[in-house]
């Protein structure tokens, strides 16, 4: 499979000149309004995780997964139980292992969630998701 690098802006001016600039400086705000809701809440769960990572020295890992997923269930106005599945039975993980994976990644332990993610974008949002995966998971 084929994964998007980065892309690119083509200016053409009536003058001739060509310009070439690469598309980038996008908030995550702006990159994730572009994907599919479910790699949109997905990501936004592991954007919650760093947060709470870095303000929550003390808390265990299984707590700041929990706290995370109920936060982004209220900012997307959905239950809990959505945005876990998300994160594990769409992706063919338990939570342990979805829990794991997660901090193995942002731990840069492993790549394999990041990984588990790209091979799991949907077929009609491919190029939207795998920018956003990429992007945010950088």
């Amino acid at each position: 499979m084929d994964t998007i690098l980065a892309k690119y802006e083509l200016t053409v001016y009536s003058s001739g000149k060509v310009n070439i600039s690469p598309l980038e400086n996008f908030s995550n705000d702006e990159v994730l309004s572009k994907c599919s809701s479910r790699i949109q809440q997905i990501l936004s769960t592991i954007n919650t995780i760093k947060t709470l990572v870095a303000e929550n020295h003390d808390t265990s890992d299984a707590e700041i997964y929990t706290n995370a997923l109920k936060k982004v269930s209220e900012e997307f106005g959905v239950n809990f139980t959505t945005i876990s599945d998300k994160l594990t039975r769409q992706l063919n993980l338990n939570s342990e292992e979805a829990r794991t994976m997660i901090f193995e990644y942002l731990r840069n332990i492993s790549p394999e969630f990041k990984n588990k993610l790209l091979d799991n974008v949907g077929k009609n949002t491919k190029e939207s998701d795998t920018i956003a995966i990429n992007t945010i998971l950088n």
